[in-house]
């Protein structure tokens, strides 16, 4: 408890209360351009660090050919991957860093509006990735990209949106980490929603506020609800109908390999509480993609490690070496 307090504490305050209050009303903010609406981009030292060759050396004094990109999730930012305060483990290290030092990665960290649609992230995404490109002092030879919750759908939306619009970074993906993204939804939002709905349909006006007021939430949480990745899956319907599943297949990037990886709130990998609450946001068949038989390999549970911890534990990154590892052999 001592360390989870200590964790907390190490984080910017401000930063921490602006990224949430994005995760929550992040598309009104943008809507109405409110100057708190984050802009999606490389962050250091919690500054947006524009592209240009010039300011690649900012984010990093010796770039090499091979970037690992790593996307937060919902109401969070890229302080959310530093790893508490340990014995031997300094308080700005993460799977970034250690990337870099274990294998010579260029670590780059994405900050962004999680109050948007997953679809608008997720074209933003390939954007700024196709930008990269273009001003990195080097060319790029390989992609690694660690998306923690929202962060890995919001990679996956890029990757589709980037085949439409023919942009060729995708194509130097080599392997990508879901730290429990909801491919098939949240039973969080699940809930909210079947709520509100529940309370709009009593005929009372306190209930109808209650029910206005759940509503008020996000775009991005409400594509939580059943994994929405592109446009399609939400416009045009109503964002507030009671469990409405407009989802479209999109398939995983081709030549890439995908990685699932599953919290759960008991150390029991057997215990009932993993099946019904998964990481306690993300449910297990959710965060694997519904077992799906290509992936079986490629799915790890790890017992006892939460939703969040997801974004900053040494187990998880060890799993991460290990798969690095079996491909450089």
């Amino acid at each position: 408890m001592e360390e989870k307090l200590q964790y907390w504490k190490n984080l910017s305050l401000g930063n921490l209360c602006l990224s949430f209050l994005n995760g929550a009303i992040g598309n009104f903010l943008k809507e109405t351009k409110n100057e708190l609406a984050i802009e999606m981009g490389f962050y250091l030292n919690n500054k947006l660090i524009p592209l240009s060759k010039k300011n690649i050396l900012k984010l990093t004094p010796e770039p090499t050919s091979k970037i690992c990109v790593l996307l937060h999730g919902l109401v969070c930012n890229e302080e959310l991957w530093n790893f508490p305060t340990e014995p031997n483990v300094t308080y700005n290290e993460n799977y970034g860093t250690l990337l870099q030092k274990d294998y010579g990665y260029t670590p780059l960290f994405v900050r962004y509006n999680t109050g948007l649609h997953v679809s608008e992230n997720g074209r933003t995404f390939s954007e700024l990735m196709h930008n990269l490109e273009s001003v990195y002092p080097k060319c790029i030879e390989e992609i690694v990209i660690i998306g923690h919750s929202m962060g890995g759908m919001v990679a996956k939306s890029g990757f589709h949106y980037a085949e439409l619009t023919n942009c060729f970074w995708q194509k130097k993906v080599s392997n990508v980490f879901y730290l429990g993204s909801p491919h098939m939804g949240s039973y969080v939002e699940k809930t909210a929603n079947i709520t509100s709905s529940i309370l709009s349909g009593i005929k009372n006006p306190i209930t109808k506020i209650i029910s206005d007021i759940i509503n008020i939430r996000s775009d991005g949480i409400k594509d939580m609800r059943f994994g929405n990745l592109i446009d399609e899956d939400w416009m045009g319907y109503d964002s507030n109908a009671f469990m409405e599943n407009n989802r479209n297949y999109v398939t995983l990037l081709k030549n890439a390999k995908h990685y699932m990886f599953i919290g759960t709130v008991s150390n029991d990998p057997e215990h009932i509480a993993n099946k019904v609450f998964g990481d306690f946001t993300v449910r297990m068949n959710s965060a694997s993609q519904g077992y799906h038989k290509s992936l079986k390999d490629h799915v790890k549970i790890f017992p006892g490690i939460k939703h969040l911890a997801l974004s900053h534990n040494p187990e998880v990154y060890n799993e991460i070496k290990k798969i690095l590892n079996r491909r450089t052999k």
